[in-house]
């Protein structure tokens, strides 16, 4: 389980691992790790709509133990299993943030919500430019999923 002190911590983290990731002009790794950030940033989201008070859970178990009392909130909730995943739309959708994101940050979510972690075995070459813009979306809805 990880807690949703630790989701926001190790989400705080991620971001100022990017940051310096793109101070060394390291961008790949930059945008890697601060999609990160928004994915951690998402399920402590989902901790919260969701009552989920012993935090996010890691293993088959744990997704288990929580099964009953979220099909009991939330009926379009087709498996619990669905929070486990990396898609930051579908965990959008399950955050309570959705509205606020798509109403204050729109631009921002669309350059960074086809993020997934098989980013890291791809090899291209990323502008400062390009890197400074997704920090920025990244950052923006940062703040956003923290209100």
């Amino acid at each position: 389980m990880i807690s949703k002190r630790d989701l926001k911590d190790l989400a705080n983290k991620r971001f100022l691992d990017a940051k310096a990731l793109f101070s060394k002009r390291r961008y790949q790794g930059c945008l890697y790790l601060g999609g990160y950030t928004v994915e951690l940033l998402l399920k402590f989201n989902i901790c919260k709509i969701f009552k989920l008070a012993n935090g996010f859970p890691e293993s088959k178990n744990e997704f288990n133990g929580y099964k009953s009392k979220v099909k009991q909130q939330f009926i379009n909730v087709t498996s619990i299993r669905d929070f486990k995943t990396h898609d930051l739309p579908k965990l959008l959708t399950y955050s309570g943030k959705e509205y606020d994101i798509k109403a204050l940050a729109l631009v921002e979510w669309d350059t960074i919500k086809t993020w997934n972690p098989e980013f890291r075995y791809k090899n291209q070459i990323i502008r400062k430019q390009n890197a400074t813009n997704i920090l920025s979306c990244i950052e923006k809805i940062k703040h956003i999923l923290l209100s």
